[in-house]
């Protein structure tokens, strides 16, 4: 009777365990994009593919989040300059120039080099791009909600992520 006691609140305690973080990969709503602030999307299609890779995104050489398979999350820049880059693959970079109001998207694809394949930025077309984020996760991308049962929501007044 004790050994069945103890299994049942072993069995209740693993089970709490295995939802932590369930919220992070709840959709997160789009805020609306200021006029004056420039918009990049990243996302990585499904595919079965290097599915545990998951890259750091960075720009301009600050870490604004991770992206795992079947992903996306966005933020939102000042009018600028940007060099994007997945760590692991940091010869492959993505150029932007964004002006206010522009929205560009960046993927993350799969691409042979010279120890096999990984996963490198590459620069995509709006129209490409929405097809694809529409059937994927919308995320934070940040590591710290992962660890969150309850992230916070994205502010509701646009402001400058980069």
């Amino acid at each position: 009777m004790r050994r069945l006691a103890v299994l049942a609140v072993l069995l209740a305690v693993l089970s709490g365990c295995t939802s932590a973080g369930r919220d992070y990969w709840q959709p997160t709503p789009e805020r609306a994009q200021s006029p004056d602030l420039a918009r990049i999307y990243f996302y990585r299609p499904a595919a079965a593919f290097l599915l545990q890779a998951k890259p750091l995104v960075i720009v301009n050489d600050k870490r604004v989040g991770t992206l795992r398979n079947g992903e996306t999350f966005f933020r939102d820049a000042r009018p600028g300059r940007y060099e994007i880059y997945l760590v692991g693959a940091e010869d492959d970079v993505v150029d932007l120039t964004l002006g206010p109001g522009d929205r560009a998207y960046v993927r993350a694809g799969i691409a042979w080099r010279m120890l096999g394949f990984r996963l490198v930025a590459q620069s995509a077309s709006a129209r490409e791009a929405e097809a694809a984020i529409a059937g994927l996760q919308r995320v934070t991308g940040l590591e710290t909600d992962l660890r969150r049962a309850n992230p916070e929501p994205l502010d509701v007044e646009p402001r400058p992520d980069i």
